[in-house]
């Protein structure tokens, strides 16, 4: 049997970044007690009312245009019913036949996934199984937390699509500010539907949704260990079951978890507790003034600004805290011959120390200042690029003091002076007589060595190019 061709729906589970859940005044807090950020609403507790979180509505309104996508101006809330332990109500509200967004679009590797649709729901609690134990727990924390489902079309055809379109959203998400992205949280988690068949003109093969998956790795390791489970077991004439499976990190493999439910078994009814989500132009209006450029266009605005590559822009809106460093660095100097030294300065000199201790652009001692400081020195030729990293040293330590003041207590500035250096120059000349004399017979490599003793005998501190110019000539007239 040939290779089988892959079909891949992603069901992408965004908590929206809100201080309250989405139908009640909790806190949409992690990491708290269990049991301590929930209210009688978040309990279910019967003659509770929800009410509608604006926040949240907000949130979905400027991810939308992050994602290409048409809003529906008119949506509704309905039930979908079925029975957890930590689902409270057994039913939880989200929305079903009128989502508030549809028919969207990411391009990744040039090529455009859809998205069919994106509605709002509150998640459920979290069972906890304590190892050792007998009884199961139920923390409530959880339970109303606002999340946005994100549901593509079976449209990508590889893990390898499938894991751009999630980093790309990923990064849509955290960069407009509507998620934190935590996938260890489970602020960000997706449902993979995969199915296979082996003629392209055949119906799609029968899916299966690999539920819950929180990181990229994981992402990967599950849909090629399902592809592979379902070819071996068709190649040997068995036949796949329409299931919900998990997957297992440390064993690396997929086990069922229940037969996958039809929309019919959740019994869908409309939410008689909440009015339809009716949204004005006013309310658009006032999220997409929240809303920054989006990251595609950002990348061009950033290359024509600060004559950056493409491939560094990107580097660049990894975050939107890293991109405003470096704007704030940039705006210490009016030399555009700058903005590539702070490029490099931050993704060399700076990340070495950031990956080393662990830490991001926000949690660090060097500011944004320290940074345009240094770029300018080095670009007018005031310090070199050991002085650099001596300086960059002693600002990560004490880094109540500015550039100028380590420049001048550990005296790290260049030579310029073209006495001094001259007098340095001649001293060496005539400290090594034979080398001055077989480089006038011809033997030119040893103009690096005369360069390398001046250096030394400056402990570091001339000037390489003055050095250099001045020591072509005075070489020849001695």
């Amino acid at each position: 049997m040939s290779q089988p061709i892959v079909t891949i729906g992603l069901e992408v589970h965004v908590q929206l970044k809100t201080k309250t859940k989405l139908f009640s005044s909790s806190p949409a807090k992690y990491g708290d007690p269990p049991n301590t950020n929930m209210s009688i609403i978040d309990m279910g507790l019967p003659g509770v009312l929800p009410v509608l979180n604006k926040e949240a509505v907000v949130l979905a309104i400027m991810l939308s245009k992050g994602l290409n996508a048409k809003l529906n101006k008119k949506s509704i809330f309905a039930r979908k019913n079925y029975f957890y332990p930590d689902l409270p109500k057994s039913y939880q509200i989200t929305q079903d036949k009128m989502p508030i967004i549809y028919d969207g679009f990411l391009i990744i590797n040039d090529k455009k996934i859809g998205i069919e649709r994106a509605h709002l729901e509150e998640d459920a609690g979290k069972s906890q199984h304590p190892e050792g134990s007998k009884n199961s727990y139920v923390d409530l924390n959880r339970a109303g937390q606002p999340l946005l489902e994100i549901v593509t079309r079976p449209e990508l055809t590889s893990t390898e699509e499938a894991l751009s379109f999630l980093k790309k959203l990923h990064h849509l998400v955290k960069y407009i500010n509507v998620c934190d992205g935590n996938m260890q949280e489970g602020s960000f988690r997706c449902d993979a539907n995969v199915s296979i068949r082996y003629n392209k003109n055949d119906p799609l093969g029968t899916r299966v949704e690999l539920k819950n998956i929180n990181s990229f790795r994981y992402v990967e390791k599950a849909i090629e260990y399902e592809i592979q489970r379902q070819h071996v077991l068709l190649t040997n004439n068995g036949v796949i079951v329409q299931e919900t499976r998990l997957f297992n990190e440390s064993i690396g493999k997929t086990f069922a978890m229940r037969k996958k439910e039809n929309l019919a078994d959740y019994r869908y009814f409309p939410e008689p507790d909440l009015p339809p989500v009716v949204i004005s132009d006013e309310l658009i209006e006032e999220a997409l003034d929240q809303l920054p450029t989006l990251p595609d266009v950002r990348i061009g605005e950033l290359c024509n600004e600060y004559n950056l590559k493409a491939s560094e822009a990107e580097l660049l809106i990894d975050s939107r805290e890293l991109e405003i460093f470096f704007i704030d660095a940039c705006k210490v100097t009016k030399n555009t011959s700058c903005y590539k030294i702070i490029f490099n300065i931050i993704f060399s000199d700076l990340s070495a120390y950031l990956n080393k201790h662990n830490l991001n652009i926000s949690s660090q001692p060097i500011t944004s200042i320290h940074i345009g400081d240094l770029a300018v020195n080095l670009n007018n030729g005031r310090i070199s690029q050991p002085m650099l990293k001596e300086i960059l040293k002693t600002l990560w330590l004490e880094n109540q003091q500015t550039v100028e003041m380590v420049i001048k207590s550990k005296g790290l500035e260049l030579i310029d002076d073209d006495d001094a250096l001259i007098k340095i120059i001649n001293d060496i000349l005539k400290g090594n007589p034979n080398q001055h004399q077989q480089y006038l017979d011809g033997k030119d490599k040893l103009f690096g060595f005369f360069v390398g003793q001046v250096m030394k005998a400056s402990k570091g501190q001339a000037n390489p190019e003055k050095v250099s110019q001045l020591l072509k000539k005075l070489i020849k007239d001695n």
